[in-house]
Protein backbone atom coordinates (compact mmCIF):
# COMPACT_ATOMS: atom_id res chain seq x y z
CA UNK A 1 0.00 0.00 0.00
CA UNK A 2 1.37 3.63 -1.29
CA UNK A 3 0.73 6.73 1.13
CA UNK A 4 0.51 9.72 -0.77
CA UNK A 5 2.39 11.41 1.66
CA UNK A 6 4.91 9.60 0.34
CA UNK A 7 4.70 10.46 -3.59
CA UNK A 8 4.10 14.64 -2.33
CA UNK A 9 6.74 15.72 -4.96
CA UNK A 10 5.09 13.52 -7.77
CA UNK A 11 1.39 14.55 -6.61
CA UNK A 12 2.41 17.84 -6.62
CA UNK A 13 3.36 17.97 -10.09
CA UNK A 14 1.23 15.80 -11.65
CA UNK A 15 -1.67 18.14 -9.82
CA UNK A 16 0.14 21.40 -11.29
CA UNK A 17 -0.14 19.88 -15.06
CA UNK A 18 -3.71 19.03 -14.34
CA UNK A 19 -4.27 22.29 -12.52
CA UNK A 20 -3.11 24.05 -15.61
CA UNK A 21 -4.75 21.86 -18.27
CA UNK A 22 -8.55 22.16 -16.56
CA UNK A 23 -7.87 25.68 -16.79
CA UNK A 24 -8.60 25.86 -19.96
CA UNK A 25 -12.29 23.81 -19.46
CA UNK A 26 -13.01 26.00 -16.82
CA UNK A 27 -15.71 28.82 -16.99
CA UNK A 28 -13.77 30.98 -14.74
CA UNK A 29 -10.12 30.83 -13.29
CA UNK A 30 -9.76 28.92 -10.17
CA UNK A 31 -8.09 30.79 -6.94
CA UNK A 32 -7.76 28.53 -3.70
CA UNK A 33 -11.13 29.05 -2.73
CA UNK A 34 -12.67 27.22 -5.85
CA UNK A 35 -10.57 24.63 -5.16
CA UNK A 36 -11.44 24.15 -1.76
CA UNK A 37 -15.59 24.61 -2.79
CA UNK A 38 -14.50 21.18 -5.17
CA UNK A 39 -12.64 20.21 -2.05
CA UNK A 40 -15.71 19.56 -0.40
CA UNK A 41 -17.56 18.59 -3.11
CA UNK A 42 -15.43 15.99 -3.34
CA UNK A 43 -15.58 14.98 0.21
CA UNK A 44 -19.54 15.02 -0.48
CA UNK A 45 -18.97 12.11 -2.99
CA UNK A 46 -16.85 10.27 -0.29
CA UNK A 47 -20.11 10.77 1.55
CA UNK A 48 -22.26 9.43 -1.42
CA UNK A 49 -19.35 6.01 -1.65
CA UNK A 50 -20.06 5.04 2.11
CA UNK A 51 -23.65 5.84 2.26
CA UNK A 52 -24.24 3.59 -0.59
CA UNK A 53 -22.13 0.84 0.84
CA UNK A 54 -24.09 1.11 3.99
CA UNK A 55 -27.25 0.72 2.27
CA UNK A 56 -28.33 4.45 3.68
CA UNK A 57 -27.61 6.62 0.54
CA UNK A 58 -30.82 8.85 0.14
CA UNK A 59 -33.05 8.52 -2.71
CA UNK A 60 -32.01 12.31 -3.82
CA UNK A 61 -28.53 11.50 -3.45
CA UNK A 62 -28.71 8.49 -6.17
CA UNK A 63 -28.25 9.57 -9.70
CA UNK A 64 -28.47 7.01 -11.59
CA UNK A 65 -26.71 9.23 -15.07
CA UNK A 66 -23.91 9.84 -12.42
CA UNK A 67 -22.67 6.88 -10.64
CA UNK A 68 -20.33 7.47 -7.73
CA UNK A 69 -18.98 4.50 -6.38
CA UNK A 70 -15.33 4.51 -5.79
CA UNK A 71 -14.24 4.75 -2.53
CA UNK A 72 -10.70 4.87 -3.51
CA UNK A 73 -11.57 7.44 -7.10
CA UNK A 74 -13.43 9.96 -4.20
CA UNK A 75 -10.25 9.61 -2.09
CA UNK A 76 -8.08 10.52 -5.15
CA UNK A 77 -10.41 13.36 -5.91
CA UNK A 78 -10.42 14.95 -2.60
CA UNK A 79 -5.94 14.70 -2.52
CA UNK A 80 -6.06 16.33 -5.90
CA UNK A 81 -8.22 19.28 -4.61
CA UNK A 82 -6.01 19.95 -1.52
CA UNK A 83 -3.68 20.05 -3.22
CA UNK A 84 -5.02 21.92 -5.88
CA UNK A 85 -5.22 24.50 -2.79
CA UNK A 86 -1.89 24.47 -2.39
CA UNK A 87 -0.65 24.97 -5.83
CA UNK A 88 -2.93 28.09 -6.22
CA UNK A 89 -1.70 29.44 -3.09
CA UNK A 90 2.08 29.33 -4.42
CA UNK A 91 2.86 26.54 -2.08
CA UNK A 92 3.11 22.99 -1.26
CA UNK A 93 1.56 20.59 1.23
CA UNK A 94 3.82 20.06 4.79
CA UNK A 95 1.90 17.03 5.99
CA UNK A 96 2.51 16.37 10.14
CA UNK A 97 5.91 14.60 11.24
CA UNK A 98 3.91 12.12 12.90
CA UNK A 99 0.27 10.84 11.97
CA UNK A 100 -2.05 10.30 15.07
CA UNK A 101 -3.18 6.46 15.80
CA UNK A 102 -7.33 6.48 14.64
CA UNK A 103 -9.74 4.77 16.53
CA UNK A 104 -12.10 3.70 14.20
CA UNK A 105 -14.25 4.63 10.82
CA UNK A 106 -15.99 7.39 12.54
CA UNK A 107 -12.85 9.08 13.61
CA UNK A 108 -10.87 8.94 11.02
CA UNK A 109 -14.29 10.09 8.76
CA UNK A 110 -14.58 13.13 10.92
CA UNK A 111 -10.75 14.11 11.46
CA UNK A 112 -10.75 14.20 7.67
CA UNK A 113 -13.78 16.39 7.39
CA UNK A 114 -12.60 18.76 10.02
CA UNK A 115 -8.87 18.79 8.45
CA UNK A 116 -11.00 19.71 4.55
CA UNK A 117 -12.92 22.51 6.38
CA UNK A 118 -9.67 23.62 7.82
CA UNK A 119 -8.33 23.86 4.38
CA UNK A 120 -11.41 25.69 2.82
CA UNK A 121 -11.47 28.13 6.11
CA UNK A 122 -7.32 28.86 5.25
CA UNK A 123 -8.24 28.70 1.60
CA UNK A 124 -11.04 31.51 2.37
CA UNK A 125 -8.61 33.69 4.78
CA UNK A 126 -5.55 33.73 2.02
CA UNK A 127 -7.51 35.04 -0.37
CA UNK A 128 -9.71 37.73 1.53
CA UNK A 129 -12.82 36.46 1.19
CA UNK A 130 -13.07 35.70 5.07
CA UNK A 131 -11.81 37.83 8.14
CA UNK A 132 -8.66 35.77 10.10
CA UNK A 133 -10.46 34.21 13.07
CA UNK A 134 -8.94 34.71 16.57
CA UNK A 135 -6.85 31.57 18.05
CA UNK A 136 -4.52 29.92 15.53
CA UNK A 137 -5.38 28.50 12.27
CA UNK A 138 -3.19 26.54 10.32
CA UNK A 139 -1.69 28.20 6.93
CA UNK A 140 -2.74 26.29 3.65
CA UNK A 141 0.77 24.42 3.58
CA UNK A 142 0.02 22.61 7.12
CA UNK A 143 -4.19 22.28 6.49
CA UNK A 144 -3.21 20.54 3.06
CA UNK A 145 -0.89 18.67 4.48
CA UNK A 146 -3.66 17.51 7.32
CA UNK A 147 -5.80 16.66 4.51
CA UNK A 148 -3.29 14.46 2.50
CA UNK A 149 -2.27 12.34 6.06
CA UNK A 150 -6.10 11.85 6.89
CA UNK A 151 -6.28 10.78 2.86
CA UNK A 152 -3.47 8.29 4.48
CA UNK A 153 -5.47 7.50 7.41
CA UNK A 154 -8.83 6.32 5.40
CA UNK A 155 -6.76 5.04 3.16
CA UNK A 156 -5.49 2.91 5.66
CA UNK A 157 -8.35 2.37 7.12
CA UNK A 158 -9.90 0.97 3.99
CA UNK A 159 -7.26 -1.06 2.91
CA UNK A 160 -6.67 0.81 -0.10
CA UNK A 161 -3.72 1.61 -1.79
CA UNK A 162 -3.90 5.46 -2.52
CA UNK A 163 -0.80 6.36 -4.60
CA UNK A 164 -2.47 3.53 -6.77
CA UNK A 165 -5.76 5.27 -6.86
CA UNK A 166 -4.01 8.67 -7.48
CA UNK A 167 -1.89 7.63 -10.37
CA UNK A 168 -5.64 6.05 -11.66
CA UNK A 169 -7.30 9.18 -11.16
CA UNK A 170 -4.62 11.20 -12.90
CA UNK A 171 -4.51 8.93 -16.11
CA UNK A 172 -8.36 8.86 -16.17
CA UNK A 173 -7.98 13.34 -15.99
CA UNK A 174 -5.51 13.20 -18.83
CA UNK A 175 -7.38 10.93 -21.06
CA UNK A 176 -10.72 13.08 -20.22
CA UNK A 177 -8.55 16.52 -20.94
CA UNK A 178 -7.19 14.68 -24.50
CA UNK A 179 -10.41 13.92 -25.46
CA UNK A 180 -11.58 17.81 -25.03
CA UNK A 181 -8.21 18.53 -27.34
CA UNK A 182 -6.55 20.33 -24.07
CA UNK A 183 -3.18 20.22 -25.34
CA UNK A 184 -0.55 18.60 -22.95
Amino acid sequence: MSRITDQLPAAVAATTVLRRRFAATAPVAWDPVTAAAELLRQLGHLAVCLLREDGALPASADDPQRVIADIGDELADIVLSAVSVAVLADTTPEPPACAEPVRNAAVVLLRLQLDCGDLAEAALCHTGARHTPTGTLPGIAAAAGAVLAGCDAFAAHRGLDLGAAFAAMVCDASRFLDLQGVPR
